[in-house]
């Protein structure tokens, strides 16, 4: 559906926009304001580091979104190939569909996008969905099989067949083809995930604003990938993306790989997150929900000792995006939540703005950091050791991390709940925290259980390089501190209470409480 007057679309909802000018700016001094009351400021524009983004030529440059899209580039979108046509903006005046040319300037335009319901990226447009058995075909034929891959791993049982095998006889020719099949389902399990990838993936362009219509825009079996500077969208510096509103329930990874060196007892791990933003700047994702919703991973098999993972993660950060504010969000029901940096080589700035979130019944990962300068300021976290999603940690000291933390509020239960539960080590070396709570106290603690965490950690791979003769890795050898060398360029204020941070995050935090209408 295409809004036939931009003119009218001059909202004032969407303050986006022009508001960004006045609200959030360009302003790169630094400014911690005291409040006069308890109460704090909700943000209605682009704020924190997304707002600090400049182009290549070190020019500033305003989180601005779909903002002025022409009227063919203005959808309301209710299904998934509406969806995918409003990104690649099917409706502009230079798209010409197998002219690659003409659709990237089409896709590289400003367009807005009005979500109304519930999106599913397994429609297949017929009124059926696509299941584990459909992406064993489509769009290319495989011969992966679950069951197949998981008995793959039965040392035993290979070694039945080839016994059976090198005896020789009628049934060894069976017996050949079924080894010759297993052997081939690691292999044969890529395949399989990229075509589930193929049918559930939305790509999402530069210079868009994606907004619910409503209480009720929701993404399922589906997830939104940010990754502009990829060739696909001529490797845009700027991918200046705005999301707010939307409700993503986390897909299902029909083919989860398991990994027996994946810490003391192995790991199952999932392919896909709800969004995933890489190598991406000046993004802001504000007011939406991420859930594994009702497919909790509580509820699948066990195999190998631990249930079949089935979601990775709910807003992975990676490959050096940078610049992005994610405020206002609810982040619930999950283990593995939000990973900045895909691995100790996945270098990057990362200067990322967490405000106003709620971090609620996690495992992990909320967030766990790697390079970066990540500033985690008036957020909410709760959540219990003995919940369906135990509690882990909350903030993950990873590798070159240079964390920031402020005003948030810790509340956990269960046995073994500490303040320490808070931190995770994982070869990090700067932590601070001013003025965050703990179960009803000042976290008074943090700062140094920070420092005797990186400490820990630093004399495990001491001792283990000295046992193996060898030399420990550069971070081990690095001052654990709460000294971090940067400060936040922007303007912000820390809340004064447990009280007026709760009141802030949970009045705020989540899809559906935006009034967001159609244009006229």
């Amino acid at each position: 559906m295409l809004v036939k007057n931009s003119r009218r679309f001059r909202y004032s909802v969407l303050c986006v926009a022009l508001s960004s000018l006045f609200l959030s700016g360009c302003d790169n001094s630094s400014s911690h304001t005291e409040l006069t009351d308890d109460t704090l400021p909700v943000k209605t524009a682009p704020f924190g580091w997304t707002a600090q983004y400049k182009d290549v030529d070190g020019t500033a440059a305003a989180t601005t979104g779909g903002e002025g899209a022409r009227a063919e580039s203005i959808y309301v979108v209710s299904s998934r190939q509406e969806l995918k046509d409003a990104l690649s903006n099917v409706r502009s005046p230079n798209y010409l569909a197998g002219d690659a040319t003409a659709e990237l300037t089409a896709k590289l335009e400003p367009k807005i996008i009005y979500w109304v319901g519930t999106i599913r990226g397994d429609d297949l447009g017929n009124g059926t969905y696509a299941d584990a058995t459909y992406y064993k075909t489509k769009p290319n034929k495989t011969t992966f099989d679950f069951d197949l891959y998981v008995k793959a791993f039965d040392k035993d049982y290979l070694a039945q067949l080839q016994a059976t095998i090198d005896a020789g006889g009628a049934e060894a020719t069976t017996a050949q083809t079924e080894l010759t099949l297993l052997k081939k389902q690691n292999g044969q399990r890529s395949q399989y995930a990229n075509n589930q990838k193929a049918q559930i993936q939305f790509q999402v362009p530069p210079n868009t604003t994606i907004l619910d219509v409503g209480q009720d825009a929701r993404l399922e079996e589906g997830y939104l990938s940010i990754n502009t500077l990829s060739h696909t969208f001529n490797k845009t510096d700027n991918s200046n993306i705005i999301i707010r509103n939307i409700t993503f329930q986390a897909p299902r990874d029909f083919a989860p790989a398991w990994d027996a060196g994946d810490g003391a007892s192995g790991n199952w791990n999932a392919r896909y997150d709800a969004v995933s933003i890489n190598a991406s700047k000046n993004v802001w994702i504000d007011h939406c929900t991420f859930t594994d919703g009702e497919h909790p991973d509580s509820k699948e098999q066990v195999l190998f000792g631990k249930h079949i993972q089935r979601h990775d993660g709910l807003l992975d950060i990676e490959d050096g995006a940078d610049y992005l504010t994610i405020s206002y969000n609810v982040f619930e029901e999950h283990d593995k939540t939000t990973i900045i940096g895909s691995g100790d080589s996945d270098e990057g700035e990362y200067r990322i703005t967490f405000e106003g979130n709620l971090w609620s019944n996690l495992t992990q990962r909320a967030p766990r950091v790697r390079f970066g300068q990540v500033h985690l300021v008036n957020n909410y976290h709760r959540g219990a050791t003995d919940a369906d999603y135990p509690i882990l940690y909350s903030i993950g000291m990873g590798f070159a991390s240079s964390i920031l933390s402020e005003g948030n509020v810790f509340n956990f239960q269960g046995a073994g709940a500490e303040e320490s539960t808070i931190i995770g080590a994982y070869k990090g070396s700067k932590f601070k925290d001013n003025g965050s709570w703990f179960n009803g106290a000042q976290a008074k603690n943090l700062n140094q259980i920070a420092i005797e965490k990186c400490t820990a950690l630093q004399e495990e791979e001491k001792a283990a390089a000295e046992s193996a003769n060898k030399a420990p890795g550069n971070w081990a050898l690095e001052t654990c501190t709460n000294d971090i060398d940067w400060e936040p360029p922007y303007t912000y204020a820390v809340g004064k209470s447990i009280a007026a941070v709760e009141k802030y995050v949970l009045e705020n935090a989540g899809a559906g409480k935006l009034s967001i209408s159609l244009p006229d």
